[in-house]
């Protein structure tokens, strides 16, 4: 670990930038919060050995110091740059390209407790099929989009303009879609695989 990475230099920093000068938290303040925010007991003097790395904080010491300061475990060893989660999904949500709430709402799915939520969305991403029915999706979307500006155009001209054959043709591209979806998810939910079991049982009977 570089020695600007150590625990002590970022609990110092994390201490110092909690408030502008000249209103500095001190050791004291933080222990004192510890214990009446977390009920957590840590001596002054034990904080200011870990600050100058003259003693690691255990497990309990870290975790409880992390949700003080409003960071990471993972930061204040030392392990991460990244500070907080809000950070980190920022951060993800711009390497993806996805927007902060659906980066979020991927996060929350695989953190599902007693479901396969995290498997099954491993088994999409990893899907050969994936990538023909992400095509057909966006020839969908900007099919329908057409037939959008078809309809406003007419209804533009003609309030009472007939838009049914707009609206079938919309359709036509959700249904060509759907078929692609259904066939990623027989592949994802092992339909597939179940299928070729079964048909080479047969043959093995005969």
């Amino acid at each position: 670990m570089d020695e600007r990475e150590t625990i002590g230099t970022r609990l110092r920093e994390l201490r110092k930038n909690m408030r502008p000068e000249p209103e500095k938290v001190s050791c004291e303040q933080v222990v004192r919060e510890l214990y009446t925010h977390q009920h957590f007991k840590l001596s002054r003097e034990a904080l200011d050995k870990f600050e100058r790395d003259q003693r690691v904080p255990n497990g309990d010491a870290v975790v409880a110091l992390a949700d003080y300061y409003g960071v990471t475990t993972d930061y204040l060893l030392g392990y991460s740059p990244i500070k907080n989660t809000a950070d980190q999904l920022q951060i993800t949500a711009f390497t993806l390209g996805l927007s902060l709430s659906a980066t979020e709402q991927l996060v929350h799915l695989c953190e599902l407790q007693g479901s396969r939520t995290a498997d099954i969305l491993s088994a999409i991403l990893e899907s050969p099929e994936l990538d023909d029915t992400l095509k057909a999706l966006v020839a969908s979307q900007n099919g329908i989009d057409r037939q959008r500006k078809h309809i406003q155009g007419i209804l533009a001209k003609k309030p009472h303009g007939v838009v049914d054959t707009f609206v079938d043709m919309a359709e036509m591209f959700v249904l060509r879609s759907t078929k692609q979806i259904q066939k990623l998810l027989k592949d994802v939910l092992g339909y597939n695989e179940l299928c070729k079991e079964a048909e080479n049982g047969e043959h093995t009977e005969d």
